[in-house]
């Protein structure tokens, strides 16, 4: 009640003295968001309640000890106006540095800003270059219609194979550029240097990466199709940065188009690994974003690959690069508490795992420093990939059928906030990222008996575990498979009754059986082999006479439970049995 009495006198102070001092700031505020789609402007800080009321309804940039800094927008620029604040208008003088490109050719020696059209150009001519390793890939388009892109680079970029997925996106705030180019000039460094390197052979051999340059082009290109008056919001004034769904599954803004297609792309695409790229600062930034008091349940892994990323950048960069915070790492809330960051949102809500980088103090980064950015950025952009081939890996499938699970994949004990990872439910496959360690695993899908591992994972290392979930009421997955008869199972009864013989009867896995047919199926026959869900999965027709005895090669199978329908075409005779399988 004290805190929230102080807090209402000091809002009313700044509220008084605005009327009588801010009204020609306020006029001088509404001109240059006229004229250049925003503002940054600073003001003191007085408790953490002023910043966490300031961080749900405006997108602060900035926050140190003594200020913060608010971008406003024509959306936001008269409820900022009606708080009152005594604030400075921030004079950013960083346009006249950012050039731009005349020409393609110029464009790509990466020290110049690419015009919308040569980035355009760029982006296919990777694709038509390097067709092998490289496609574009669409994630939508802006709200003025340019296309918001990303470059696949695999091995084999026209198929989806069976390997991690790996996200790195840029300028989501459209006037914070540096990372813009470094991107492209990322995507060039692994295309051109594959079959070459063996770091980015390894990369490109193992994982699907994907690179989209330019989340926000309406912001980049706010006045046209080159780069003069970059804006952080998109063209309707919404930080994207601030505009995914909060942890609590609501968000007082509405989601953006960009925002909705980013989701979509992100969620049908299952990355295990993403890093958004910003400037600003020059740190590396994990979640949570907005849990101040609490640790994502990975916060050692987390620190451990950005501590690597900063310190991968110190060895490669001038001194004093990359230094902010923990010496250049920082989880979000300890740094200040933002609400509907996308970190977060794919931390929590699609399993992946995110940080943020910000890669320059400068937000539109001098054209005469992009080479100096990507020399002291390169192996640490390399280096975070790589992280997606560590840890514990495998598929999960049906017991019977060999059909691939959407499972949960849970670590007793440590997951907790959504931390914990599903396996794909179109191949089945997991990967499970952990700082080294002892572990238990549980594996648990709607259907099937639950199953647990230990393992014991050391740094940079991968664990390959397969798990096959039984269904729920079906026999024990591995029944005890009695002695192999020197003789066929077959008796005077058998013969009689015309039963089927199935011997070994379960068989192990890539072993042959042997059928005996009694004389009442005998003759012309059709042999069927049908799975526990009714599927035919062989058949043969043939005649038998004298020797009932058959060798059938059911190597082929996996483990299971079959059935086997023998009919005899000439007298209407039938006969089932059932053939298990086992590993």
């Amino acid at each position: 009640m004290k805190r929230s009495l102080i807090y209402g006198l000091v809002l009313f102070f700044f509220v008084v003295s605005g009327f009588v001092g801010n009204s020609d700031k306020d006029g001088e505020l509404r001109r240059r968001v006229a004229s250049f789609g925003q503002a940054y402007v600073r003001l003191p800080v007085s408790d953490q309640i002023q910043i966490e009321r300031l961080t749900a309804d405006f997108s602060i940039s900035q926050l140190d000890d003594k200020s913060l800094e608010i971008c406003v927008s024509p959306l936001t620029l008269d409820s900022f106006i009606a708080l009152g604040y005594d604030y400075e208008i921030v004079d950013l003088s960083e346009p006249k540095a950012v050039v731009s490109a005349s020409t393609l050719e110029e464009a790509m020696l990466w020290e110049s800003y690419p015009t919308y059209q040569q980035y355009l150009d760029i982006v296919e001519l990777f694709a038509d270059s390097f067709p092998d390793i490289c496609i574009v890939d669409t994630i939508g388009s802006s709200v003025r219609g340019r296309k918001v892109l990303a470059l696949k680079i695999s091995d084999n970029a026209g198929t989806d194979e069976d390997e991690p997925r790996v996200f790195y996106s840029s300028t989501m705030h459209g006037d914070e550029l540096g990372s813009y180019v470094l991107m492209l000039r990322l995507a060039e460094y692994l295309l051109v240097n594959y079959g070459i390197d063996e770091e980015v052979n390894r990369l490109v051999d193992n994982i699907e990466i994907y690179i989209n340059p330019l989340a926000n082009p309406d912001g980049t290109y706010y006045n046209g199709d080159t780069i003069t008056s970059p804006t952080r919001a998109n063209a309707n004034g919404y930080d994207l940065n601030r505009n995914f769904p909060y942890l609590t599954g609501t968000n007082s803004r509405p989601l953006q188009k960009e925002t909705i297609e980013m989701m979509d792309f992100m969620r049908d695409r299952n990355f295990v690994l993403s890093a958004n790229f910003h400037a600003g600062k020059e740190v590396v930034n994990y979640p949570w974003d907005s849990w101040k008091s609490i640790d994502h349940a990975d916060e050692t892994w987390f620190y451990g690959i950005s501590r690597q990323y900063a310190d991968t950048a110190h060895a490669y960069s001038p001194s004093g690069y990359m230094t902010y915070k923990d010496n250049g790492v920082t989880k979000g809330a300890d740094w200040y508490v933002i609400y509907g960051g996308r970190q977060d949102y794919v931390t929590y809500f699609l399993g992946g795992r995110e940080i943020t980088i910000e890669l320059d103090n400068t937000k539109q980064t001098p054209a005469s420093d992009l080479d100096l950015l990507w020399s002291s950025n390169r192996k640490s952009l390399l280096g975070y990939l790589g992280n997606a081939l560590f840890g514990v890996t495998g598929k999960v499938t049906d017991s019977i059928t060999g059909s691939p699970l959407g499972a949960k994949v849970f670590v007793l004990e440590h997951d907790k906030d959504s931390s914990h990872v599903y396996s794909d439910t179109i191949t089945g496959r997991y990967r499970r990222m952990l700082a080294p360690g002892n572990y238990d695993i549980l594996f648990t899908c709607e259907g099937y008996t639950d199953k647990s591992f230990k393992v014991d994972l050391a740094q940079k290392q991968l664990i390959d575990l397969d798990v096959s979930l039984v269904p729920v009421g079906y026999p024990p997955e591995e029944p005890e498979v009695p002695e192999v008869p020197e003789e066929p199972i077959y008796n005077e009864d058998t013969e009689q009754k015309g039963l089927l013989a199935l011997f070994p009867n379960p068989v192990k896995k890539g072993t042959d059986t042997k059928v005996y047919l009694p004389a009442l199926l005998r003759g012309d026959i059709n042999m069927t082999l049908y799975d526990i869900k009714g599927a035919r999965i062989w058949h043969q027709q043939l005649i038998v006479v004298d020797d009932p005895l058959l060798d059938i090669d059911f190597s082929f199978l996996s483990p299971g439970l079959y059935l086997l329908l023998v009919e005899n075409g000439s007298n209407g005779q039938r006969a089932v049995s059932r053939l298990v399988v086992v590993d």
